[in-house]
């Protein structure tokens, strides 16, 4: 069985201050780092985990740090540097400063297995984005081949999802999703952090 997975991200907004009291999550997939000070330099707490949830105590210092999601490769313009500053947060009973970039408004998918299938991707995406079935529409691609769009989306948001499966032999499947209140460094973390590597590749 063949199956062939595509992905389409569609962003537009703007990354948004983190308020105090707002819970994020951790999107670093090696876990992140609990600060004593402001600074990549100071001495490390612990490390969050992928996944942890932390509360806003303060909002962002002044002190602004270059984090490298994709280190570069040695080659001139091969990483990409996350532009963000230091946020004072309690993680269970610590507190401390993390990079804000890392965190997200929402978990990420963890399954119960360590896997992750195209399915648990776009059911993810349905239940983190609390979207609503907005209907399912069939077309024709051959006499033997059909394709089942499912459309998701929620008003308030402006969030849809479209996910397709083709009805043949082999499994093909493909998500647009579009959220036009996140931004580009935000989706970067996201892509990163909650597929799989050789889906990222």
């Amino acid at each position: 069985m063949l199956i062939c997975l595509s992905l389409i991200l569609v962003v537009s907004g703007q990354a948004q201050a983190a308020s105090a009291g707002e819970t994020l999550y951790v999107w670093a997939k090696n876990g992140l780092n609990l600060r004593e000070q402001a600074s990549a330099s100071s001495a490390i707490l612990s490390k969050l985990n992928y996944g942890a949830a932390v509360t806003i105590l303060a909002p962002e210092a002044e002190v602004k740090y270059d984090f490298p999601l994709f280190p570069s490769s040695g080659k001139a313009n091969t990483g990409v540097l996350l532009n963000g500053k230091w946020l004072k947060v309690k993680a269970g009973e610590q507190e401390g400063f993390v990079f804000d970039k890392l965190l997200l408004g929402y978990a990420p998918y963890l399954s119960r297995d360590g896997g992750k299938d195209w399915y648990d991707i776009s059911a993810y995406l349905e239940m983190a984005f609390a979207l609503g079935k907005l209907k399912e529409t069939r077309k024709k691609l051959s006499d033997n081949e059909e394709a089942i769009i499912q459309h998701y989306g929620k008003a308030s948001s402006g969030v849809t999802l479209q996910a397709t499966q083709h009805k043949i032999e082999s499994i093909v499947g493909g998500i647009i999703f579009t959220d036009p209140n996140m931004s580009l460094e935000q989706a970067l973390v996201f892509f990163y952090g909650d597929f799989p590597t050789n889906f990222r590749r």
